[in-house]
């Protein structure tokens, strides 16, 4: 049987953790329903996929290559709440007392690190799966690696396959760097091609395969679309490479020298307790496999009024 690789873009989820947990969890007087929510996320994710290798990438807070590249590259977004911040260094307390692998690279994003291991994994003929909601990730979807858009409960059509992003996006995986770099993205604050929307740009990649065939065959493009494309052939290969999830980041680990993950629910089940995360506790009791209560807590601690655990399921 062929291993499993889970890679969790942890910005992703704990932005997505920290919108979705309304009850407000505190700890130590300070709010902690982030912390909640990316714990009950991860839990979802590896009881799911029952993963070999879980690894969560973050971004670090040194400017990317795509910063030095274009000084507007997500200028437009704003910080995040103050209650953000202090949560931040209990995910990886999280994470190292699970047992989870955490990799950051300064001057990529989690995007590129996970994009390296993606393809490191599916080159070992594991069965990869991405948990993200961002779209880029779909550049990378192929008969080894898929898309998992779910933070919370995770069903069949969470799972984004060949055909899910064809279904998605009206194009193949192939094509999604080119449709990016015409129709730009306004979460990365680049343009594209000013005048092409999604039809647009759909209907050119049906026609010319890539990019780069549009720009070797301008006198082919519809008269609708070919004014647009004066002046913008620099630009558009510009968001092109902004696009382009990198794949060969120097990770610190790569997929053969991670080792195997080996949830370490005890440890988890105590800190959880120490955070009164008492649904989460009984969670990790019974993906321990065992109903006699090993772990040694009090299943009547929990309050489902106090920790409604279908919070993450509203994402």
């Amino acid at each position: 049987m062929a291993h499993t690789t889970l890679l969790i873009d942890g910005n992703a989820l704990m932005h997505r953790a920290y919108h979705a947990v309304k009850f407000n969890p505190t700890y130590k007087d300070q709010p902690f329903g982030m912390v909640y929510g990316f714990t009950s996320g991860v839990l979802y994710a590896i009881e799911h996929f029952a993963p070999q290798h879980c690894i969560v990438a973050f971004d670090t807070k040194e400017k990317t290559f795509r910063h030095k590249m274009d000084d507007n590259y997500k200028a437009q977004r704003s910080k995040a709440p103050d209650d953000f911040y202090p949560q931040l260094p209990f995910l990886d307390e999280m994470l190292e007392t699970f047992g989870v692998s955490v990799q950051r690279k300064p001057g990529y994003e989690a995007d590129d690190i996970i994009g390296t291991l993606a393809l490191q994994s599916a080159e070992q003929n594991f069965n990869t799966y991405i948990m993200s909601h961002d779209m880029d990730y779909s550049q990378l979807v192929n008969d080894r690696i898929k898309l998992c858009r779910a933070a919370g409960r995770i069903q069949p059509e969470s799972i984004m396959d060949h055909d899910g992003v064809v279904s998605k996006l009206g194009i193949p995986p192939s094509q999604v760097v080119d449709y990016k770099a015409i129709v730009g993205d306004s979460s990365d604050n680049f343009k594209g091609i000013p005048g092409i929307g999604p039809k647009g740009a759909i209907e050119l990649l049906q026609q010319f395969g890539d990019l780069e065939s549009m720009m070797n065959n301008m006198d082919a493009i519809p008269d609708k679309y070919k004014a647009k494309f004066e002046g913008q052939i620099d630009a558009v290969h510009h968001c092109q490479k902004l696009a382009q999830i990198e794949i060969a980041v120097p990770v610190d680990q790569n997929i053969t020298s991670t080792d195997i993950f080996t949830p370490n629910y005890q440890d988890l089940a105590s800190l959880c307790d120490k955070w009164n995360f008492r649904g989460i506790v009984t969670r990790v009791q019974k993906m321990s496999s065992s109903t006699d209560n090993p772990l040694g807590f009090d299943q009547n601690k929990s309050s489902k009024k106090d920790e409604p655990e279908d919070q993450m399921s509203l994402f």
